[in-house]
């Protein structure tokens, strides 16, 4: 038995097409959303002006309920902040109310699997458990702006997690995402099993208020503090070019994400035919 586990304040972008590219292979999808963010901010000074934050920023959860799938729950839980929100979740209304499944996926809203790659993960974990892991994080193609081209990070990043509940009955603390702290140890692996990552290929508003928010409340939950010209100088108004550097979003580490790359024509086949006609890619 499979789960699955969102947590969500907005997303509409993708998040049909990443509930669609799961839902053949899990048995239920739990989504916990919020209409708040981090910290309860309503306001961000974003180049000497205060902006109000909107009370909500796009249709997502009409969306999901739109599906009208019933292995869909959603189910609403405000938090104050993001640290150990999968545990408490997961060992609150989950697993006290649900018989126990032998994985647990997290995954993001701009999250999407193509065909065959959760079924490779799920080979991929049978061997690893036998060694003593039971946590899991799949590599990521991160997209840039559309599929044509690649954000290229300087290290691994963690993305879709997969959780083994064979031996534990219950998640123990994680961090911001479905993560044990820093540095893992030797129950964690990754697997070579993808998802592709469409975070930096939203609409204009979604990355506005995405970067604006996160400037908001960066600082109240522990998190990295976003470059304040980032948006403008690095996402909005950008246009392919080798020779341009440094597109990391964190305050001190622009150069962790380099450069922006071409992709594979071959990979972009993997795109389900509606990604590729949203991005007017023609193959």
């Amino acid at each position: 038995m499979i789960y699955a586990f969102y947590r969500i304040l907005y997303g509409e972008d993708f998040i049909k097409e990443s509930l669609e590219s799961i839902l053949p292979h899990v048995d239920r999808v739990f989504i916990f959303w919020t209409d708040k963010f981090f910290g309860d901010v309503t306001e961000v000074d974003y180049q000497g002006e205060i902006i109000q934050l909107p009370k909500k920023v796009d249709n997502v959860i009409e969306i999901i309920k739109g599906l009208n799938n019933p292995k869909i729950e959603l189910i609403y839980d405000h938090r104050p902040n993001n640290k150990n929100h999968f545990t408490e979740r997961v060992n609150k209304y989950i697993l006290p109310h649900h018989p126990k499944p032998k994985y647990i996926l997290f995954m993001e809203p701009d999250f999407i699997y193509c065909d065959g790659e959760i079924n490779l993960a799920l080979t991929e974990m049978e061997l690893l458990i036998d060694e003593g892991y039971y946590w899991f994080s799949t590599s990521q193609v991160e997209y840039w702006k559309t599929p044509k081209y690649l954000a290229l990070r300087t290290s691994d990043r963690l993305a879709a997690i997969w959780w083994y509940l064979g031996n534990i009955d219950k998640i123990p603390p994680t961090g911001f995402h479905a993560d044990l702290p820093w540095p893992f140890g030797l129950e964690f692996s990754y697997l070579e099993s993808r998802v592709f990552n469409l975070g930096f290929c939203v609409c204009d508003g979604t990355m506005y208020w995405k970067h604006l928010s996160s400037m908001a409340y960066a600082k109240l939950i522990g998190d990295s503090a976003p470059i304040e010209s980032w948006y403008k100088d690095k996402w909005l108004n950008w246009k392919f070019d080798h020779y341009a550097k440094s597109f990391g979003i964190s305050k001190g580490f622009p150069m962790e994400i380099p450069y922006i790359g071409l992709n594979d024509e071959l990979q972009l086949l993997e795109l389900s035919e509606s990604l590729l006609k949203r991005f007017q890619i023609d193959i």
